[in-house]
């Protein structure tokens, strides 16, 4: 490098400026300027491919190793930096790049680790123009160039750490990856392919991001093996046996374009700046725990939607050792080992649980035949045994790999586990000889022969649960539905239709697989089921019919409610970062019941005070297993069956249910988005739609912050609505959005338009014309009293007294027809009344009294329990 005193290399870069400012050219004109300056200090500076991503600065300086030394900045000579400084975008760039230049080429602001160390004002614009090179601080600009370049990136030592850095990285790798599948043939045909075979609501940007994840955990887990990685490692370190991971990641890696490129050199050195010594975990606990780590940083909303959630190694052990329990006490077998233990996981995400038996039947063998033994015992038995199922990509490449990690560290290399990407509640997929490779076609084929056939002894796991279910086929839905042998429907009770207006919970994904995993024990005719899943099933009325199938199938059922239900305002924190409460169910069918129900035993984490906190239940779980806790006998009763304790009062059961008075009721309007569609007067609502039906759908969408279309509400489909209709006056109504609390709203009468869902037959009743309504709920989900109850005049929102988790239900005194109005009273209660009352009392009347007995302390404390759990029921008195 030249001495200081010349400025050799300074002069030839201020020299170079000069003259490529004469053409007048675009700020990336000007880019030769800074990468000749740092090739002449042996240095590699690259300019990044067109701004499709706007995720990266225009130039990443590095070693000639590829080591990444920093990043720059550039703007335009005739725009001071102070114009762009506090942006967003510089603002995003200091936090994500720890050694960062901004620069319009002739002033400099050197950032590190977020802060300013350094600025400098190299020569004025005006100088550069004229040639009066001599006036430039040549000096300075050479110590800032230095400080810039040895620069050296600390090590990464901790997983958050890590996590962060990665996780802005891979959503930049899955932008690249969407634009790149609109002209790969070959991404397409994969991407076509996985809709069409296994994941049939796959959108191109989940299959964008499912590759981004599966390469960088791919990468994560070679790190863990080596000090220094590159992509390529990818192909060279997956086992040939995962011939289909393989497969994936090579197509993308002969991509040729530059920004992708780019971005996977990103990955690389990130990952290798981790100092897997520091991570205070073992390169295998590392693999099992950083995913949920890793997604809380790169997409939150990814787990809500599909369920993915880490399982906390207590949790996992619990329901594995009680399952082994029971194995040995009501099957009269040695434990997983055992070659009759047929197991199956089929939401497998990342393997936890699988890793977890692996670990027990390691431990078997070891005790009883020896380490010798192990190899040959997996390879011969378990792997021929043992099966899971994902249909998410990325946990399924990441649960592939940490499985051929611990098959080769017992000595087993070239197997495969029976890991199949494949949906656990789609049974039949059309045969064919090749998808993608002979080897993926053959998987599915296996998969949906083991889901029909194969008998399993044990079904374990976490299942996903989200109330906006990612499996809602018809398939799906009516395998919920249908009577099978030895596995009621949960459709139905006591011989009878469920009955439920709106049973939406029983579509709760959750649901679905513990009915599979029901359905697959019943085929077996014996065997265990140990899920955590919500633990909503406990309890709510709509699942009695689920809860007596299951007590009709099983001999032996356990529930540890785990509690933790934000929702419910209950006092006790999560096992996991949700806000759904869950419970650990345990389902034991071993034939000694028979034509009986099942025998069903309860604890609750709320009894004790002691296992209130996170860290207190897991060292619970840790300290004890099914043979352990001190279980509650509970005797499920008709009609609800409840999993639980709870009070019997055979009065309360005699009363007449206000569904049972009422002929038509429902639940409130949804708006969709609630900011845009309930206004507190009509002109703002007016200025609202105007506003709302003159922009494009995007603009649209980020002016009013809309966030994602839904599948019941989309932003095109709102204004479409509006612009049929036109703004009328006539459609301008009010709306009662929480007690007392009077919106308007626009109305055209049509559901998922501008409203999500109005329910025209039925609003038509309270605009027709005077009206009363009352509003309830007919189940409350908090762990307070019931005081949910008032009267109306106009239409409801559908969440008036709990913005989540239970809908209010609107009960119309009146009915509208074309004959006119008429009492909206069932033909039951109206001929109740005249056995009961020489004398009718007015509609009005019986109104009045219904809303008062609600309001009725009494009333509401001695029927606490049931108005929890049931639809108000009202005495009526014998004149």
């Amino acid at each position: 490098m030249q001495g200081r005193k010349n400025f050799q290399t300074e002069k030839r870069y201020l020299k170079t400026l000069g003259e490529l400012l004469k053409s007048h050219p675009r700020e990336e004109g000007l880019y030769p300027a800074f990468l000749k300056l740092f090739e002449e200090k042996n240095l590699k500076a690259i300019q990044l491919p067109a701004k499709t991503i706007a995720g990266f600065p225009d130039i990443k300086v590095s070693q000639k190793d590829g080591f990444i030394i920093g990043y720059i900045e550039c703007k335009r000579p005739d725009e001071p930096l102070s114009k762009w400084e506090n942006t967003e975008q510089i603002k995003r760039y200091i936090s994500h790049f720890k050694n960062f230049l901004l620069t319009n080429f002739i002033s400099f602001k050197h950032f590190v680790n977020g802060k300013c160390v350094q600025s400098l004002d190299l020569i004025s614009l005006e100088d550069l123009e004229k040639g009066n090179l001599q006036k430039a601080n040549l000096e300075g600009f050479f110590n800032l160039i230095q400080e810039f370049v040895n620069y050296q990136e600390k090590p990464i030592q901790n997983t958050e750490e890590l996590a962060r850095a990665l996780a802005w990285r891979v959503r930049l790798l899955k932008s690249s990856l969407e634009e790149e599948l609109k002209t790969n043939e070959s991404l397409k045909e994969l991407f076509t392919l996985l809709k069409k075979h296994i994941i049939h609501n796959f959108t191109e940007e989940e299959f964008a991001d499912a590759i981004a994840q599966s390469l960088t955990y791919a990468l994560l887990i070679v790190r863990t093996k080596k000090e220094y990685i590159t992509r390529t490692d990818i192909i060279s370190d997956i086992p040939e046996n995962l011939s289909i991971i393989r497969d994936i990641f090579f197509e993308v890696l002969k991509i040729e374009g530059k920004e992708l490129n780019w971005i996977l050199e990103e990955i690389e050195n990130t990952l290798n700046l981790f100092d897997i010594t520091k991570a205070r975990l073992t390169p295998d606990e590392l693999t099992i725990h950083f995913y949920e780590t890793f997604l809380k940083s790169y997409n939150p909303e990814l787990r809500e939607i599909r369920g993915v959630f880490y399982t906390p190694k207590p949790v996992v052990r619990f329901i594995v050792k009680s399952v082994k329990e029971l194995l040995k006490k009501h099957f009269n077998l040695t434990g997983y080992s055992d070659e009759r233990v047929k197991l199956l996981d089929p939401a497998g995400g990342t393997l936890t649980f699988i890793l977890e038996v692996f670990e027990e039947v390691k431990k078997e063998i070891t005790e009883t035949r020896g380490e010798g033994f192990l190899a040959g015992y997996f390879k011969d038995t378990v792997l021929k045994n043992f099966f899971a199922f994902e249909l998410l990509p990325a946990p399924y490449v990441i649960g592939h790999l940490k499985v051929s990690q611990f098959l080769e560290s017992i000595g087993v290399k070239g197997e495969r586990f029976g890991f199949y990407l494949t949906n656990a509640l789609e049974f039949e997929h059309k045969a064919v000889d090749y998808l993608f490779s002979h080897e993926w076609a053959k998987d599915i084929q296996t998969a949906d022969r083991i889901k029909r056939e194969e008998k399993m002894l044990v079904i374990l796991g976490n299942p996903p649960y989200s109330g906006i279910s990612a499996n809602n086929t018809k398939e799906i839905n009516d395998f919920v539905k249908r009577n099978y042998p030895d596995c009621q429907s949960y459709y139905e009770v006591d011989g009878k239709p469920l009955g439920e207006r709106n049973p939406k919970w029983l579509q709760d994904d959750y649901v679905k697989f513990i009915r599979f995993a029901q359905w697959k024990i019943a085929q077996s005719g014996k065997g265990i089921v140990g899920f955590i899943t919500n633990h909503s099933y406990i309890d709510n009325p709509t699942f009695r019919g689920m809860r007596q199938s299951l007590l009709k199938t099983f001999d032996r059922i356990y529930i540890l409610n785990l509690h933790g239900n934000k929702r419910k305002r209950e006092p006790d924190e999560n096992v996991f970062d949700i806000q759904q409460g869950t419970a650990i169910g345990i389902f034991v069918k071993d034939g000694s019941k028979k034509g009986e129900f099942a025998e069903v035993y309860y604890y609750s984490t709320l009894e004790d005070e002691k296992l209130l906190k996170r860290e207190e239940k897991f060292g619970f779980l840790e300290e004890n297993s099914v043979e352990s806790v001190k279980w509650k006998r509970v005797n499920p009763k008709s009609p609800y069956y409840f999993f639980k304790p709870v009070s019997e009062d055979t009065e309360y059961n005699r009363f007449l249910r206000i569904d049972e008075i009422f002929e038509v009721y429902q639940s409130g309007i949804i708006a969709g988005r609630d900011k845009l569609a309930m206004h507190f007067t009509k002109e703002e609502l007016i200025e609202t739609l105007k506003e709302f039906i003159s922009l494009s759908p995007e603009e649209a969408r980020n002016k009013f912050k809309l966030g994602k279309d839904a599948r019941d509400w989309k932003v095109a489909s709102a204004q479409q609505d509006i612009r049929q209709t036109g703004i009328k006056e006539d459609n301008i109504i009010k709306v009662l959005y929480r007690p007392f609390d009077i919106r308007y709203t626009y109305y055209t009468g049509k559901n998922k338009g501008f409203l999500r869902w109005i329910y025209p037959e039925f609003s038509k009743h309270m605009l027709a014309g005077e009206n009363l309504g009352l509003v309830t709920n007919k189940q409350v989900s908090s762990r307070y009293s019931f005081q949910h109850a008032i009267v109306s005049e106009l239409p409801t929102e559908l969440h008036i007294f709990e913005t989540a988790h239970a809908s209010a239900y609107l009960f119309p005194l009146y009915l509208y027809t074309s004959d006119g109005k008429k009492v909206n009273f069932t033909q039951k209660f109206k001929d109740f009344l005249k056995t009961l009352y020489p004398q009718q009392p007015t509609p009005e009347e019986v109104f009045y009294y219904i809303y008062a007995v609600l309001y009725s302390p009494s009333y509401r404390e001695k029927y606490a329990e049931f108005l929890k759990y049931e639809s108000p029921a009202f005495p009526f008195q014998r004149t």
